[in-house]
């Protein structure tokens, strides 16, 4: 494990020698790594550098991500860098809801893979209008990550249904709190009542996205500056900067009663240390949640080296209205 500490990002001056270009070099990367039976690499594109050099590569997609220069990035990303700067986010802050619909609502929001139309007609025109909706349209996006549903679920019916009841079971649970939440807190308490009332096997990543999308517009629900764990791609992502092994599916944690995240194993010590690593780097280009985006954008890391590399297909085409509105653009000039 690296030892190298850094100082707050505060008491030291970025660096200034940062190229102007939005495009992201990996000439110097190498591709030539072995890939798993699972199609996924094993190892480092960046494992001939020292550590600092692969720390400054992932900063330095960071500092550019927002500027959408590179091919890579223009399409198949659908954040900005900081995940607060969503239209979703938005609505959902100055939206007037109940405890309960605002749970059901970034539930289904979640679980549709945001689809930006139906999160509108939500908030626009309530649960009744989805039916009309899905008759127009697929029901969710497919391309941000594999929710398992129980065996024999009709996906589009259970969106209209199923995140309603969730939230009559979650709301009262929330509410026994007299503090917000953490985000890891919320997510793993949604998943036990998926696994023991609604059949499902492994509902946490879809559960961790509806605690994102409670935090950041309602921080006195869930905290939005608390720990947040990753998925696949944040790991291989991490794996890329630091080196393998791949600690996915390594880490055992608690929450504690004060929903602060407790280590209980040396890789969760070492995936610790090495998101603060990045939060507290000079060079660090997340100015706020840093948990929050540092979790997703090491994915986004993940995503563009391998698409750039040949090991993961281009982005799944779909309606750009299905992301966002028309007048938003991720390009932040």
């Amino acid at each position: 494990m690296p030892t190298t500490t850094y100082k707050k990002k505060s008491e030291i001056s970025p660096t200034s020698d940062i190229r102007l270009s939005g495009l992201i070099d990996l000439e110097d990367a190498d591709p030539d790594i072995i890939i798993g039976t699972n199609g996924k690499p094993q190892d480092s594109y960046f494992r001939h550098w020292p550590l600092e050099r692969r720390i400054e590569k992932y900063n330095e997609f960071n500092r550019k991500f927002d500027r959408r220069e590179d091919p890579d990035l223009v399409e198949g990303f659908s954040h900005r860098l900081h995940w607060d700067e969503h239209p979703a986010v938005w609505r959902l802050r100055d939206a007037d809801l109940s405890l309960e619909n605002r749970i059901a609502i970034t539930i289904h929001w979640s679980f549709s893979n945001e689809k930006w139309t139906n999160l509108l007609t939500l908030l626009d025109h309530g649960w009744d209008a989805l039916e009309g909706l899905f008759a127009t349209e697929r029901h969710a996006r497919s391309d941000l990550f594999q929710i398992y549903y129980p065996k024999g679920t009709i996906v589009r019916d259970w969106l209209i249904t199923e995140p309603r009841k969730i939230a009559k079971v979650l709301a009262p649970l929330m509410e026994e709190f007299e503090r917000p939440l953490s985000m890891m807190e919320f997510a793993k308490m949604m998943e036990k009542v998926l696994k023991e009332q609604w059949g499902f096997r492994g509902p946490l990543y879809p559960c961790k996205n509806t605690a994102r999308y409670l935090a950041m517009p309602r921080p006195d629900l869930v905290d939005p500056n608390s720990v947040l764990i990753g998925g696949t791609g944040h790991f291989r992502g991490m794996m890329y900067v630091f080196g393998p092994p791949n600690i996915d599916g390594k880490l055992t944690y608690s929450i504690g009663a004060n929903g602060e995240f407790v280590p209980e194993n040396k890789y969760t010590h070492i995936w610790v240390e090495r998101m603060e690593m990045l939060m507290n780097h000079p060079n660090d280009a997340i100015q706020r949640q840093h948990w929050l985006n540092h979790e997703d954008n090491l994915c986004w890391f993940s995503k563009f080296v391998e698409r750039k590399f040949g090991h993961k297909p281009p982005a799944r085409s779909f309606p750009r209205i299905w992301m966002f509105p028309d007048d938003f653009s991720l390009k932040v000039l």
